[in-house]
């Protein structure tokens, strides 16, 4: 996970995501702010995972949020994919002081399924 502040108070975040050997890096930009910068590593996540997959897996954020629950902070990260019938996908992660990285792990865990079993028939 990196991150590079920018001119005109805008950020840009990069995911990194290893997979058979090969890194697959997502961008993405977005304002300089504790929330949208939360939304640029999800985005960042999503693109890294899209580059895992010869084809295109239909994946959209919908939203990223930190909420408070049973006394623990939690960032819940909710996704469309648009393959057939539209299907919801919800992560959730315990926050950590790194909110970016809590971001990125919350995508990860929405596609855990869906991705655990693409790369399972993937070669």
């Amino acid at each position: 996970m990196e991150r590079w502040l920018l001119p005109e108070a805008r950020v840009r975040v990069r995911v990194s995501l290893e997979w058979g050997g090969q890194v697959h890096v997502g961008e993405e930009e977005g304002e300089s702010s504790a929330a949208l910068e939360m939304r640029a590593a999800a985005s960042a996540a999503l693109r890294a995972v899209e580059g895992i997959s010869p084809e295109d897996l239909r994946l959209r954020l919908i939203g990223i949020k930190q909420i408070r629950a049973f006394d623990q902070e939690i960032t819940v990260v909710s996704l469309l994919r648009n393959t057939g019938s539209p299907q919801r996908l919800v992560g959730a992660v315990l926050t950590t002081e790194n909110p970016l990285r809590t971001a990125a792990l919350a995508v990860l865990n929405a596609l855990n399924r869906v991705l655990g079993n693409y790369l399972s028939t993937m070669g």
